[in-house]
């Protein structure tokens, strides 16, 4: 046992450390090194759009063939995204003038493909260990021909929480040492690299929560639980993760000027991610989404007030993003992967809007708690419906 709850948190830290790394490369070479390479803006959008589909509307498919095909080697898919990642910086070397062809999409197409790539790879091996416990209550439920445990005690919403959080930072520096044409790519193409074989390293000797599964949970081809069971749920959360990823979008306050100010409002939205599942864990579920949206629905009203109200709000609102996660994953326990992708995608929907028609109408105090409203029903219904099935 001490074993398995070790490896479970030496693959947590190094994923959680690695998942900055990943978004700080691919995001210093969005705006380091594609911006000068662009004739115009409109080349440069076009490659965002395609990077953005690459990296979060593909991996929806990407996680299902790794649910069906991968058996305990996610880590080793994640490494390959490392590498597919090192490979779209070897490109930046072609000819300028190959940007401008089809050939030019080539260095993009890479650099997205291996984002998705270590974010199912990374995600599927972290959501086996916040799941682990429910595996291994709904076998002994099976065994003993008892009834199935309560939500709370079968599931831990810290550890994919604690994971996803570490992006955001990696977003905000990446973006921030590409826009001053800082020359650090060999950095990056080294600490990329050296992310793949520490991936690799880690795939060897961390067995991962599949190795512990018992004989008889181990046997028989993967189930999708029924559709009329799960479809409604599923639609709920994909629509709440829409609705975060839009409100994300298009908050740009008057006071959030400046490095400090930047990183500070980057801070409290890894702060919620980070601390989002935690609450869930101690509080229960329904607690942490009434206090997520419900008091950050409240703030939101004030947020143009000043940084204060602002970021309290902003890290209110994406305590969400574990807890919209992890409940997908228990409506589809044997395809992480998938729920994974389909909430990537949801995220690539969600910012659609303003990066490409420059839509920011519920952009205002009102506008902000509307969202948060609408988004408190979906998910407190989510979690109904998933309790229900039980």
């Amino acid at each position: 046992m001490y074993t398995v709850l070790m490896e479970k948190k030496i693959t947590l830290l190094i994923t959680t450390i690695l998942h900055f790394l990943v978004d700080l490369c691919c995001i210093y070479y969005v705006t380091g090194i594609l911006i000068p390479l662009a004739r115009d803006h409109g080349q440069y959008l076009r490659w965002v759009v395609f990077y953005n589909f690459m990296a979060f509307a593909f991996p929806a498919l990407l996680g299902l063939l790794a649910d069906l095909l991968v058996k305990k080697r996610q880590l080793s898919l994640a490494a390959c995204g490392c590498f597919l990642i090192a490979a779209a910086f070897l490109l930046r070397h072609l000819p300028s003038g190959i940007y401008g062809t089809a050939a030019g999409l080539l260095p993009v197409f890479l650099l997205g493909l291996g984002n998705g790539m270590f974010h199912i790879g990374a995600g599927i091996r972290v959501m086996e260990h916040s799941l682990e416990q429910d595996r291994q209550d709904r076998s002994s439920a099976t065994d003993l021909n008892a009834h199935a445990p309560s939500p709370a005690s079968r599931v831990k919403y810290a550890p994919p929480g604690i994971f996803i959080s570490s992006g955001a930072v990696g977003v905000y520096l990446g973006g921030l040492w590409g826009r001053k044409y800082l020359p650090l790519w060999n950095v990056f193409l080294v600490l990329i690299l050296c992310a793949g074989v520490v991936l690799l390293v880690c795939d060897r000797l961390l067995k991962g929560t599949s190795a512990h599964v018992p004989p008889a949970a181990a046997e028989g081809k993967k189930k999708f639980p029924p559709m009329r069971e799960i479809l409604l749920p599923c639609l709920l959360l994909f629509g709440v993760v829409v609705i975060r990823s839009y409100y994300g979008s298009i908050l740009s306050y008057g006071w959030k000027t400046g490095v400090l100010m930047g990183l500070v409002f980057t801070l409290f939205i890894v702060g919620g991610k980070f601390f989002g599942g935690i609450a869930a864990d101690l509080m229960g579920i329904q607690r942490a989404v009434l206090l997520s949206l419900g008091a950050g629905g409240i703030l939101a009203l004030f947020s143009f007030s000043g940084p204060v109200p602002g970021c309290l709000s902003v890290f209110l609102f994406n305590m969400t993003m574990p807890l919209t996660l992890t409940l997908l994953t228990l409506l589809m326990p044997e395809y992480k992967g998938f729920a994974f992708g389909l909430l990537m995608l949801a995220l690539f929907l969600g910012t659609l809007p303003t990066m490409v028609f420059d839509i920011h109408a519920l952009f205002s105090g009102t506008g902000l708690l509307f969202l948060c409203l609408v988004s408190l029903a979906g998910l407190l219904l989510a979690v109904r419906m998933e309790r229900s099935r039980l």
